[in-house]
């Protein structure tokens, strides 16, 4: 019946009542690549949006940009030039734009992520946490940020105000042996969770393998094949088992050794993502890309290998999309422009529903840009980023 609960969700509701007021692991393991079925991976996209932004060359023809959005504005900041853009997230219309790239007062040299306060942009540069208004302004530091006395490789924001610390190197950082540093706003240490082992190798995959959903997080750790979340105070950790898994002990000797083409060897290299009731990952096999959804009330696994172009459309976008944000609700993405526009021109006809309201909010997307696009030279219009809004089902 359409409103039972399956007794796997009925069992994980159980064990997750049981152990709500602790504060242990409960662990479970998922097999990949699971079922491959391009069917039904395409009934689980409730809908792919083209947002309609005002062009410019520092977020259309950025390789990556970090990515952040509050009630009333979306900001982007360019990786390479660290120049940030301001969208009025109603209109789409660009409301500031400046680099912030350098030494002094309000300036950054590199980030490591970013989130918002209300309107305000933070950017967590490692040295601390720089603020910026919606007119790309500083305006001040969080001084707090020296109390937790370590350098946290990704630091994201909980929806209640506490801060995530993401570690990526316990043998760099003095965390008591945790992977997640809980903190409230001030950088005062409220819990520590998941001992895990790390070494000195970064985090594979996405401009940020975690992300916050509510008082949910959920995060990734280099080639640990494992995906960590925190729900309230309890730990769940997911096993990812593959054929030939990479470990942090392999990974940090081939490293250690300048090999890194031996990583090819190994299956894993996630990316992560969340929307909806799914958790996207982007994974390898025997040297085979897929990108899978985990359902996470059954742990039941869809995937997809390289999906055609003109028969499995809204897979083949999601498939060839670059995520750059989540928070859980949905996962934002870029896709060129040339792609879009051949795959939108080509199989007009085999579109559904979703992908016809797509379909128009790309040419609205156009036209609105018109006159920007026509100072474009051919190889910038095509490469061009269009950025998409992804929701998957609840």
């Amino acid at each position: 019946m359409k409103n039972k609960l399956s007794l796997a969700a009925i069992a994980l509701a159980t064990l997750m009542t049981a152990c709500s007021s602790k504060n242990e692991t409960i662990t479970s393991r998922v097999e990949l690549p699971g079922t491959i079925d391009e069917e039904a991976f395409a009934a689980n996209v409730e809908s792919i949006s083209v947002m309609n932004l005002e062009m410019d060359d520092y977020w259309i023809l950025s390789e990556y940009s970090y990515t952040e959005l509050t009630d009333n504005y979306l900001y982007m900041l360019d990786q390479r030039h660290l120049q940030l853009t301001c969208f009025d997230l109603n209109t789409g219309k660009i409301l500031s734009s400046r680099t912030i790239k350098g030494n002094g007062p309000g300036e950054v040299i590199s980030v490591s992520s970013t989130f918002c306060i209300g309107d305000t942009l933070c950017v967590y540069d490692y040295n601390g946490v720089n603020k910026y208004d919606h007119n790309c302004q500083f305006v001040g530091k969080i001084q707090e940020f020296k109390k937790l006395g370590t350098n946290s490789f990704y630091l994201i924001r909980q929806k209640c105000g506490n801060l995530v610390h993401i570690i990526f190197d316990n043998n760099l950082c003095d965390t008591a042996g945790a992977a997640l540093i809980l903190t409230d706003k001030s950088f005062n240490v409220l819990s520590r969770h998941f001992a895990t082992p790390h070494f000195n190798i970064g985090i594979w995959g996405g401009p940020q393998p975690c992300y916050a959903s509510d008082d949910t997080i959920c995060f990734l750790l280099s080639n640990d094949n494992h995906i960590y979340t925190l729900r309230g105070s309890v730990e769940e950790c997911i096993e990812l088992v593959v054929p030939n898994p990479s470990t942090p002990k392999i990974a940090g000797e081939i490293f250690s050794k300048g090999e890194h083409s031996r990583m090819n060897d190994y299956d894993g290299f996630w990316g992560l993502a969340g929307s909806g009731r799914f958790i996207v990952l982007r994974y390898r096999i025997d040297k085979e890309p897929y990108i899978a959804m985990l359902d996470k009330r059954t742990n039941n696994v869809v995937s997809l290998s390289a999906p055609s172009r003109t028969t499995a459309i809204i897979n083949y976008i999601f498939w060839s999309a670059d995520i750059i944000k989540t928070d859980g609700r949905f996962i934002y993405a870029t896709f060129p422009n040339l792609d879009l526009g051949q795959i939108f021109e080509a199989v007009d006809k085999k579109l559904d529903a979703r992908l016809k309201k797509t379909q128009a909010e790309y040419r609205a997307y156009l036209e609105r840009n018109v006159e920007y696009l026509k100072g474009l030279d051919d190889d910038e219009r095509d490469a061009a980023n269009v950025l998409l809004k992804i929701k998957l089902k609840d």
